[in-house]
């Protein structure tokens, strides 16, 4: 977990976490972080390249709730407190969760030289950044960027607050119910 605490939401291989651990192949790796996200512990989101899953590339991990995260952190490095620094990654990590439990087959893009996409649904890329500043190339010629305030809505993309992303994707199964 240690690994996973270190590289959280940052592309890894089962190769590199075996190798930098005492876990013996990156078959264990692939069987544990199986277990983990059998388990609710983890998200593991895989690349996807021509609308489809790549399970031998890099993945970005993720846990499920930022809670975990903290146990986990407490408990592999004797910190409990979330840094400023670790606060992105942890709403990424959110963004990701939901999209997975309302769509399901969720995953990342890399492109070459560099160009990621945090998440991506079927044909929209959904990009999260997390603080002020140029984010408002997608990568994408469809999605959201998601932001800490900032909203811009155009014809294929959209710029719009974390918040109000989580409540429209989820408003109707969750408020319209009752």
């Amino acid at each position: 977990m240690k690994k996973i605490i270190e590289s959280y939401g940052s592309r890894i291989s089962e190769n590199t976490i075996s190798k930098e651990t005492s876990i013996g192949s990156h078959n264990t790796v692939a069987s544990y972080l199986d277990l983990a996200e059998n388990l609710f512990l983890l998200k593991v989101f895989r690349k996807i390249e021509s609308n489809k899953i790549n399970n031998k590339s890099f993945k970005k991990i993720y846990f499920v709730d930022p809670f975990i995260y903290r146990v986990m952190k407490r408990y592999t490095k004797g910190l409990g407190t979330v840094e400023e620094s670790e606060i992105p990654h942890i709403i990424e990590g959110i963004v990701g969760e939901h999209l997975a439990r309302e769509y399901g087959r969720v995953g990342y893009t890399f492109f070459k030289g560099g160009k990621e996409v945090d998440f991506v649904v079927g044909n929209l890329g959904i990009e999260v950044k997390w603080g002020r500043g140029d984010y408002k190339d997608l990568k994408m010629d469809r999605g959201y960027v998601l932001t800490f305030d900032d909203m811009e809505l155009g014809e294929n993309k959209a710029i719009l607050p974390v918040s109000v992303f989580l409540y429209l994707m989820s408003s109707n199964k969750i408020f319209y119910e009752l």
